[in-house]
């Protein structure tokens, strides 16, 4: 595995933590601004990574609705299949 790759293995392991504690609630500013606000070479990380900005500017409040956390997990099982298929 190359070391580029292995670096968008990292990104996308943890963008995917982040994503779960998003889903719930528990993820604070810094990791927002940390992963988030931090633009990714990883095609895919990068799409994820725009959605999420849209998603969250639609609901600023982050009191997700059923078919928002559907979404969120969705994200979080595809980054998570592409690092451990």
């Amino acid at each position: 595995m190359s070391d580029g790759t292995k670096v968008a293995h990292e990104h996308r392991r943890l963008f995917a933590a982040f994503l779960e504690r998003f889903a719930s609630g528990q993820a604070d500013p810094e990791q927002w601004y940390r992963l988030v606000v931090n633009h990714y070479l990883d095609e895919t990380l990068e799409e994820v990574r725009r959605d999420v900005v849209r998603l969250r500017m639609q609901n600023e409040a982050m009191h997700w609705s059923p078919e928002e956390i559907r979404q969120i997990q969705a994200w979080l099982r595809d980054l998570r299949a592409l690092v451990d298929p």
